[in-house]
């Protein structure tokens, strides 16, 4: 995790995401978009079942070892402010 992705209180980005985690150098666009397909192919029946169907890009990013928890959570209190 880059020690520098800690979210300024107050801050409001309205960004998505893949955007804050980009932006803070914790996750490389092709690691997003790759994420994004897998997601695709979940929700539309191609794989993983309908157990899987609602797994959202965090999870996929961090079930594939892309990013930590704590980049995800730290990402998603960043996301909350928007």
């Amino acid at each position: 995790m880059n020690k520098d992705f800690i979210p300024a209180p107050g801050k409001f980005s309205g960004e998505k995401l893949g955007d804050i985690l980009l932006k803070h150098g914790v996750a490389k666009k092709d690691d997003i978009s790759n994420a994004l397909k897998i997601q695709e192919k979940i929700r539309s029946g191609i794989a993983g079942g309908e157990k899987l169907k609602d797994l959202k890009l965090g999870e996929i990013l961090v079930k594939n070892g892309i990013i930590t928890g704590t980049d995800l959570n730290t990402a998603l209190e960043e996301q909350k402010r928007t």
